[in-house]
């Protein structure tokens, strides 16, 4: 109805998954209620897609394991999020509103906001020139948060002296 591509088929089964195309995947969520369900389906999509991310659900606190070690990428669990969320609300909750109104669309008074990261090619204008130099809070209205090296370290709060390389990523925040 909305001119989405669907396809009806179980995602545990290699056919389904090739017809879907996951050679030209650029990720893969296993949602479904079963954890073992999402082991299964995770194990067919990693056998077929080695560098694949797959991001799993899982509702049990043992199944994170499981699914990990099927080659999920990250696990979520959705009752442990809900927790963190309810805990961060009680003891946190002006810190928790700003963060739902800012990056909930339908959340009352909402911001508008968007965390992005921002991959650094060889031929981006940014490479090789220190934060100042791009001056991106000034250009496009975003305030760099942190700078994610290539070699894995992160440099939060990098201020205008962190120098950016190619390679290198951008995690910025701005109107969306």
């Amino acid at each position: 109805q909305r001119n989405f591509l669907v396809m009806i088929g179980d995602a545990s089964n290699e056919a389904a998954l090739r017809e879907a195309r996951i050679d030209h995947a650029r990720g893969l969520a296993s949602a479904v209620t079963s954890d073992a369900q999402n082991v299964y389906i995770v194990l067919t999509a990693r056998s077929l897609a080695p560098n694949l991310p797959i991001v799993a659900r899982a509702s049990e606190e043992d199944a994170e394991s499981k699914l990990i070690k099927a080659g999920a990428t990250a696990v979520i669990s959705p009752y442990t999020f809900a927790g963190q969320h309810m805990a961060c609300t009680l003891t946190r909750p002006r810190v928790q509103g700003f963060i739902d109104a800012a990056f909930s669309p339908l959340a009352e008074g909402g911001l508008d906001l968007q965390v992005e990261e921002l991959r650094v090619s060889e031929n981006c204008p940014m490479a090789n020139h220190t934060l100042g130099q791009v001056d991106a809070e000034q250009k496009f209205g975003v305030i760099i948060l942190g700078l994610p090296r290539q070699d894995g370290h992160v440099d939060f709060n990098p201020g205008r002296q962190g120098a950016v390389a190619p390679g290198d990523s951008l995690i910025a925040i701005g109107e969306t």
